[in-house]
């Protein structure tokens, strides 16, 4: 059983917040960091928000935990982008802070985040095929993973 994705999001945003604490004498990011961190989690936010949105109009589970509980595809909305927009709004979310914290190192939770969630996202891709057959297949191959 993998981690819950919530639980890396969660463990990275606080290693983020570790790696800043420990450098006492780190300088204030600058106005442009901070701008250009607000434009990425405001977006990642959006992505976040309309993802949701869809399922719930569709009547369909959010929980990575249930997969096989889904009742229908959706691949509309940010999903016509990314098979995975969640967790492309987590990433973004964890990309933004990273940006405003203006700390090369604090884009290492990004990366472990990422990699973190891979094993669910193969658990989640194996349970979606078998639920929607055909219907899941095309969508694989017409839309990436991650982002184009």
């Amino acid at each position: 059983m993998s981690v819950p994705p919530i639980v890396s999001f969660v463990g990275a945003l606080l290693a983020q917040r570790a790696i800043r604490v420990a450098k006492k004498n780190a300088k204030k990011p600058s106005r442009l960091r901070r701008v250009a961190g607000a434009v990425v989690g405001t977006g990642s936010a959006a992505v976040l928000a309309g993802t949701a949105l869809q399922y719930y109009a569709a009547g369909t589970t959010v929980s990575p935990e249930r997969p096989a509980g889904a009742t229908k595809l959706v691949t509309t909305g940010p999903n016509r982008l990314s098979r995975n927009p969640i967790y492309v709004g987590l990433a973004g979310l964890l990309a933004a802070n990273a940006l405003c914290r203006g700390s090369a190192a604090s884009w290492l939770p990004v990366a472990g985040f990422v990699g973190a969630v891979s094993p669910q996202i193969a658990a989640e891709e194996e349970a979606l095929l078998a639920r929607f057959g055909a219907e899941y297949a095309r969508y694989y191959r017409r839309v990436p993973r991650w982002l184009a």
